[in-house]
């Protein structure tokens, strides 16, 4: 029988095809590493899997940026169709600067402490689960790979008992200036 978590411990990575179907795969409770050869990609699976979240899945959906503006994701966004302004609004969508989440005086426990507030909020709007994707390319802009490595180590590899299909996302650019043994 296969595990419920197939793709736990397998990064998600290849064309925005790809990656899309490895996506639409994931299950609830797992916590995977995304990692994206460019913009030009990671926009096509944002702009089509949040809109599956959103729209199909019944998700609240998080995503914190870090390579483009939080105005320039919202206008990825809405490419297919996606009523950004409305999911904002009711609390559905909620979009992040990533050097504020996880370089800020509070560091990542503001990125955790905004998950639980987003697990009280989707109980309240009767959402299915959460669905997030968080850009770790702040640590590599200030060279804190070792921060990074400690958050990482501190996180699940699988969110027990909690609705969440979390991706740390990755530049490949990024990813490839870490070592192995960091990787």
């Amino acid at each position: 029988m296969q595990s419920p978590f197939a793709n736990r411990g397998k990064p998600v990575i290849g064309s925005s095809k790809t990656i899309l179907q490895q996506l639409q795969d994931t299950k609830h409770g797992e916590h995977n590493i995304l990692i994206y050869p460019d913009l030009k990609t990671l926009n096509e699976v944002i702009s089509k899997h949040y809109k599956e979240a959103l729209e199909n899945r019944n998700e609240l959906a998080l995503f914190v940026t870090y390579y483009q503006s939080i105005a320039d994701v919202r206008k990825v966004l809405g490419r297919d169709g996606l009523d950004v302004a409305k999911y904002e609004q009711e609390g559905s969508l909620v979009l992040y600067d990533s050097v504020r989440g996880y370089q800020t005086s509070e560091g990542v426990y503001s990125i955790m402490a905004l998950i639980n507030i987003l697990f009280e909020r989707l109980k309240k709007l009767g959402k299915s689960g959460m669905f997030g994707m968080t850009d770790m390319g702040s640590f590599f802009l200030l060279q804190r790979i070792e921060q990074l490595l400690s958050y990482k180590l501190s996180l699940p590899s699988i969110w027990d008992k909690m609705k969440l299909r979390s991706f740390c996302i990755y530049h490949e650019g990024d990813f490839s200036r870490m070592t192995e043994e960091e990787r």
